[in-house]
C-alpha cells in the first residue's frame, strides 16, 4: 500500500510531466503559450494543395476513374463503388474535373486530423506507461491525464506541413485518386477506436462504419487497417475484444458491415439502371463472381523475391526527391521512443506498401504505385512528430530549430521546388486524345492498347461528346463480352453483337469490326499487320469479301491499316511545346512523351524519315537543337535494338537519348 508521501510524490510527478510536456490547463494561460488548433494545419494544407491541384485528367487509372464517375458506371475490380458514387456526385459540380480531383485534396488534408488525434493518444499512452513505472497510478490520476490537451504547436505544424509538401503525399493529392480517400477514412476509425475508452457504442460504430467505407474505396487498405483495429481492440487500454465487451465490438461490427454494403447499393443501381461504362456483364451470379475475382482485368505479375530490389529502387527515387531527411528523421524516431504501441500500428499498416513492390514491372514514379505507400507516409509523419518530442526534452533551443529548419529544407531539396511542383496547367491527357481525334478522317476506326491512351481517348468521345463519329475501341477489352456489348451500345450504327459471335477468334472479330469503318488506324504497327493480313473472314459482315491488303503504313500518331488513308506525322513544334511545357516536367509525363518519342522515331527511320525522325525523338525530350543540317545516314535498325530501348508500357528518356545518339553516330 502507497503511504500518503509517496501518493502525494505521485501526483506532483503527474502534474509535473503533463506541464512540460503537453503545456494544458492553467498553465497553458499563465504562460501564455496556446495550443494551435490542429485545424490551422488542415487549412494550410488544404489552401496549398488546391493551389496546385490538377484541373484535368492524368495518366493511367485517373481517366478510368473519371470515365466511370462522369458516366454514372463502375470501374475495374473490385469497383471502388463509394469513390464511385462520390465521383458520381461531381457531375452535378460546374467542373466536374477539377471538382474529381478535389476531392483528393480534401482527403489528404482531413487525414491531418485523425493522425494529430493519434498522436495525441499514443502520448498519453506513453505518459500513464511512463508514471506507472514510477508509483501506482489511481483512476483519478489516469482520468486526469486522458483530459489533457496534449501541446500541439507551431513545431508539430511545420513539421506537419513538411509532411504534405513532399512528393508522393503531394501528387496523390492533387490528382484523381482512389488512395487519398481510403487513407482518409482508414485513419479515421482508428483514430476513433483510440479516442473511444471514455465514449459509448456509438463511436464504436462510427468508427466501424469509417473502415466499411475504406473497404468501398479500397479493399486492400481495409485489410491493413482492419487488422490494426483488431490491435486495438485486443491491447489499447479498455480492450473490449479483451474483456468480452460485446455490445461494443457488435457496434463496431455493424458499422462495418453498413459501411460497407451500402455504397454497394449504387453498384448495384449502376449495373442494373444505368447506361454509363460498367466493367463487367453482370448477368448471372457467375458473372459477379468473375468480375470480383479479377477475371476481365489484366494483372500484373507478381513475385516476392523483386520486393528488395523495387525497395531500393523506390528508397533511392525518393531521395531525389527530397525524401532523404525525412526517412532519416523517421527512423530516428523509432530508435529514440521506442514506442511499443506505435512499432506495432506502423508494421501493420506498412505492410500495404510491399504490394506493389512486388509486381514485376515496377515504376517509383507511376502514382498507381506510389499511392499505396500514403498509409506509411502517414505512419512516417507520427514518427517524426515523436522524434521531436524527444528532441524538445532533451535538447536545446538551437538544436530544435536546426532539426526543423533541415527538416523544413529538405522538401526544397526535390526536383523542383513546391512553388513549381503545380499540375494546374497540366491537360496533356486529354489535349493529346483530341489531337489524335480530331487528325482522323470522318467515320474512322482507331484500335489502342496503351492505358495512358485508351482512358483519355474513351472520356473524350463518351463524357465530352468530342467527335463520337470516331469509334476508339480498347484492344485490352476485346475479349471481354461486356466491353462488346458496351461498344456497340455507342455506336447503334454497328451491327448486333451475334453477327460480331460467329468470327471465332479476337482477331477476325477486330478485322469485322475495322471492315465497318471507311478507314482503320492502330496504335501498334503489329496490330495494323495482323489486321491487315488477316484472311477473308468465314462470315463477313460486309457484302464482300476482305482481300488481302497491303501492308500498313505509318500514319499521324500510330499506323493506318492497310495504308487506306495515311495522314502526317505530328508536327516537332506540337511535341516541343508539350514537352518544354513546366506543368509537364513531372516524372510520369517525362515517361509517357519518351515513350511516344520512342514510337516516332521508330516509325520515321523506319520509313527512311533520319532527320525527321530524329527531330521528333528530341522535340519529345523537349530538346530544340538540331546536330547538323544534313540527315543521319540510314541504316537497318534490328528489330532487338527497338524493342530493348522500350521500356514497358512507358518510356524513358534516358534510353531514348542514348537510342539517338547511336543513330546519329555522333556525340549528342
Amino acid at each position: 500500500m502507497m503511504t500518503h508521501h509517496s501518493q502525494v510524490s505521485a501526483k506532483e510527478s503527474i502534474s509535473a510531466r503533463s506541464d512540460r510536456s503537453s503545456h494544458s490547463g492553467k498553465h497553458l494561460k499563465k504562460g501564455g503559450l496556446q495550443r494551435i488548433s490542429p485545424w490551422c494545419l488542415v487549412g494550410l494544407a488544404w489552401i496549398y494543395l488546391t493551389y496546385t491541384q490538377c484541373r484535368g485528367l492524368m495518366w493511367f487509372d485517373s481517366g478510368e476513374l473519371a470515365l466511370a464517375g462522369h458516366s454514372f458506371g463502375l470501374g475495374h475490380p473490385p469497383g471502388q463503388p463509394f469513390y464511385a458514387l462520390l465521383s458520381a456526385l461531381t457531375n452535378f459540380c460546374p467542373s466536374p474535373l477539377w471538382a474529381l480531383n478535389h476531392l483528393s485534396v480534401l482527403a489528404t488534408a482531413l487525414t491531418l486530423l485523425p493522425l494529430v488525434s493519434i498522436r495525441e493518444q499514443l502520448m498519453k499512452a506513453s505518459q500513464v506507461s511512463q508514471l506507472s513505472q514510477v508509483s501506482q497510478l489511481t483512476d483519478s490520476d489516469i482520468e486526469d491525464l486522458e483530459n489533457t490537451r496534449i501541446r500541439f504547436g507551431l513545431s508539430e505544424l511545420v513539421i506537419g506541413f513538411a509532411w504534405v509538401l513532399l512528393y508522393p503525399v503531394w501528387d496523390q493529392g492533387t490528382r484523381i485518386e482512389v488512395y487519398s480517400l481510403g487513407n482518409l477514412l482508414g485513419f479515421s476509425a482508428l483514430s476513433l477506436l483510440l479516442n473511444s475508452d471514455q465514449r459509448g457504442r456509438s463511436t464504436y460504430l462510427i468508427a466501424g462504419g469509417f473502415l466499411g467505407l475504406c473497404g468501398a474505396t479500397q479493399a486492400i487498405f481495409a485489410i491493413v487497417f482492419g487488422v490494426s483495429s483488431l490491435g486495438v481492440l485486443w491491447s489499447w487500454r479498455s480492450a473490449p475484444l479483451k474483456r468480452g465487451d460485446w455490445r461494443r465490438l457488435i457496434a463496431y461490427a455493424g458499422g462495418v458491415i453498413l459501411g460497407f454494403l451500402l455504397p454497394h447499393l449504387y453498384l448495384l443501381w449502376t449495373v442494373v439502371y444505368s447506361e454509363g461504362f460498367v466493367w463487367g456483364t453482370w448477368s448471372s451470379w457467375a458473372d459477379f463472381i468473375r468480375y470480383f475475382g479479377g477475371g476481365d482485368y489484366i494483372q500484373n505479375l507478381h513475385s516476392w523475391s523483386l520486393v528488395p530490389g523495387h525497395l531500393i529502387d523506390y528508397g533511392g527515387w525518393l531521395i531525389t526527391h527530397g525524401g532523404g531527411l525525412w526517412i532519416f528523421m523517421m527512423i530516428l524516431g523509432c530508435v529514440w521512443v521506442r514506442s511499443a504501441s506505435l512499432l506495432s500500428l506502423s508494421a501493420v499498416i506498412s505492410a500495404v506498401g510491399f504490394f506493389p513492390l512486388s509486381y514485376q514491372s515496377y515504376w517509383p514514379e507511376v502514382p498507381d504505385f506510389s499511392g499505396y505507400f500514403l498509409p506509411c507516409f502517414s505512419c512516417s509523419l507520427l514518427w517524426v512528430w515523436a522524434a521531436w518530442t524527444k528532441l524538445e526534452i532533451r535538447f536545446t533551443v538551437t538544436a530544435r530549430w536546426l532539426f526543423i529548419a533541415c527538416l523544413s529544407l529538405s522538401t526544397l531539396s526535390g526536383e523542383r521546388s513546391p512553388l513549381e511542383r503545380s499540375r494546374s496547367s497540366h491537360h496533356l491527357p486529354l489535349e493529346m486524345a483530341t489531337h489524335w481525334l480530331d487528325s482522323l478522317p470522318k467515320n474512322a476506326a482507331l484500335f489502342v492498347e496503351s492505358d495512358h491512351w485508351v482512358f483519355p481517348l474513351m472520356y473524350a468521345q463518351s463524357v465530352l461528346g468530342h467527335r463520337p463519329d470516331i469509334l476508339v475501341f480498347n484492344v485490352g477489352f476485346a475479349r471481354s463480352t461486356w466491353y462488346w456489348r458496351w461498344t456497340l451500345k455507342q455506336h447503334p450504327d454497328l451491327p448486333s453483337f451475334k453477327d460480331f459471335e460467329r468470327q471465332r477468334s479476337r482477331t477476325s472479330r477486330l478485322v469485322a469490326l475495322a471492315q465497318l469503318k471507311s478507314a482503320s488506324y492502330t496504335e501498334s504497327e503489329h496490330l495494323a499487320r495482323g489486321l491487315s493480313l488477316t484472311p477473308p473472314l468465314t462470315a463477313p459482315l460486309l457484302t464482300a469479301p476482305l482481300l488481302t491488303a497491303p501492308l500498313p503504313c505509318i500514319s499521324s500518331w500510330g499506323y493506318s491499316v492497310a495504308c487506306q488513308s495515311p495522314l502526317p506525322l505530328p508536327s516537332p513544334k506540337l511535341l516541343l511545346y508539350w514537352a518544354q511545357n513546366s506543368a509537364h516536367r513531372d516524372s510520369i509525363t517525362s515517361r509517357v512523351l519518351a515513350r511516344l518519342g520512342h514510337q516516332l522515331l521508330q516509325r520515321a527511320w523506319g520509313s527512311q524519315r533520319t532527320k525527321e525522325a530524329i527531330q521528333l525523338a528530341k522535340a519529345a525530350l523537349g530538346d530544340a537543337s538540331v546536330s547538323s543540317e544534313e540527315a543521319p545516314k540510314w541504316w537497318p535498325v534490328p528489330a532487338a535494338v527497338w524493342q530493348a530501348a522500350q521500356v514497358g508500357l512507358i518510356g524513358d528518356p534516358n534510353t531514348l537519348r542514348a537510342l539517338i545518339v547511336s543513330l546519329q553516330g555522333e556525340e549528342y
